[in-house]
């Protein structure tokens, strides 16, 4: 395994973290597939629990695979982050796919991996790609995912919203109308790329209604998705092989799963 980091933005602390197969070409001679991962941590942090144990699994199934240390707020005396995590994640992909070839990468399989509010960060890079306010610079698509993957995701700033996530990006851990403009399921369209979701419904963090409502959305906009929603299970279980606590064998199944579908997809 080779292993990197580089920094994205000059006025951003983010960085990735680039772990890559030794051999960089599959079998046929094909760049591998490329999963960023967008750990959570309430956008306070991003946790380690989610980051070198899914890109190592994610080696294992042939995937080139990056973390991405994006932009938190580390202090309630520090500013509201607002965009900055997004911007930080198209960042990433975009240096994902305009260095591929020198990374073994297939352009047109760069995926996202996000993980709580991770996942949130991952959803809003897609739903906002090609918006000017969000992400400047993002319309010639060089920053959009190809296709994400959402684990417990924070997905609304609405109803069921996870408050302390979405007020680190706005400063209000109650809710109003600047935290609702974060609901990314509002903003699905027909074109918004395919999707992944699993969740615990005991998830007493994170309500499972997030992964529901943009499942919700998908559906009725015609998006190719997959859900799957646990008996089992809870907020932070990662891969639910015992790296994080007891293992769970049901649980666990969502990596394979996962990964089978975005092979399905042809992203893997």
């Amino acid at each position: 395994m080779q292993f990197k980091t580089v920094k994205l933005r000059p006025d951003s602390p983010a960085v990735l973290e680039i772990y890559l197969r030794e051999n960089q070409e599959n079998l046929a001679g094909a760049r591998r597939p490329c999963v960023i991962i967008c750990p959570g941590g309430a956008y306070v942090f991003c946790g380690d629990r989610d980051s070198e144990p899914n890109a190592l699994a994610l080696l294992g199934e042939g995937f080139q695979a990056c973390v991405l240390r994006y932009t938190c707020r580390v202090t309630d005396e520090q500013p509201p982050l607002h965009d900055e995590p997004m911007r930080d994640c198209a960042a990433a992909v975009r240096y994902a796919r305009t260095h591929a070839r020198e990374l073994g990468i297939d352009p047109h399989k760069i995926s996202l991996l996000g993980i709580s509010a991770g996942g949130h960060t991952a959803a809003c890079t897609e739903v906002f790609w090609n918006d000017e306010t969000h992400i400047p610079g993002g319309a010639d698509g060089l920053g959009r995912p190809d296709g994400l993957v959402l684990c417990y995701p924070v997905i609304t700033g609405g109803k069921y919203a996870h408050h302390y996530s979405i007020g680190n990006l706005t400063g209000n851990r109650e809710y109003c109308l600047e935290n609702e403009a974060y609901s990314t399921e509002n903003y699905v369209r027909c074109d918004t790329k395919p999707m992944f979701l699993w969740q615990p419904v005991g998830d007493e963090t994170v309500p499972s209604e997030n992964s529901m409502l943009m499942a919700e959305a998908l559906q009725r906009n015609g998006v190719p998705f997959e859900l799957h929603l646990y008996s089992q299970g809870w907020h932070g279980i990662g891969l639910a092989d015992g790296e994080v606590g007891s293992p769970m064998p049901h649980v666990a199944s969502w990596f394979p799963l996962a990964v089978q579908w975005l092979r399905e997809m042809g992203l893997g």
